[in-house]
C-alpha cells in the first residue's frame, strides 16, 4: 500500500494497526484527484494479495477509506532526545473518520461534497 500512496503524491504520516493515515497536499481538486487514484491503486493491489490468501488460507483483504479537506494539527507528544509520538486533530480528520466507519469494503467516502469537482472517468 506504501507505494501506492507516494505513486499519488501522497505523504505517508503513520502506520498504525491496520491503519495508514496519509496526508496529500495541493489544492482541493488536485488532492482529491490524488486521493482517488490512490484508492484505486489500492483496491487494485489488492487482487494479486487476495488470490494468494483465498488459496493458502482461505481468506482475503479488504480496502474501505474516507477524505475530507481542510486544516489539521499535529500535536507531538513526549521528548524527541528519548521517544516521543505524535497525534492529529482537526475538523476534517474528525469529519474523514465518521465518513470512514459509512463505506463499504472497496470504496472511498468523501466528507465533502465533490460535484464541483473534475475528476476524470477512468
Amino acid at each position: 500500500m506504501i507505494p501506492c500512496i507516494h505513486n499519488n503524491r501522497w505523504s505517508l504520516v503513520k502506520l498504525g494497526g491496520d491503519s495508514i493515515l496519509a496526508f496529500f497536499p495541493g489544492n482541493k481538486q488536485e488532492a482529491t484527484l490524488n486521493l482517488k487514484r490512490c484508492s484505486d491503486d489500492m483496491i487494485d493491489s489488492l487482487g494479486e494479495l487476495n488470490a494468494e490468501l483465498k488459496k493458502n488460507y482461505d481468506a482475503g483483504v479488504q480496502f474501505r477509506g474516507c477524505a475530507d479537506y481542510g486544516k489539521v494539527s499535529t500535536i507531538i507528544v513526549g521528548d524527541p532526545k528519548y521517544h516521543f509520538d505524535y497525534y492529529f486533530e482537526g475538523d476534517g480528520l474528525d469529519q474523514a473518520l465518521a465518513q470512514e466507519e459509512k463505506a463499504k469494503p472497496g470504496t472511498v467516502n468523501f466528507a465533502f461534497d465533490t460535484d464541483e469537482l473534475t475528476i476524470p472517468a477512468d
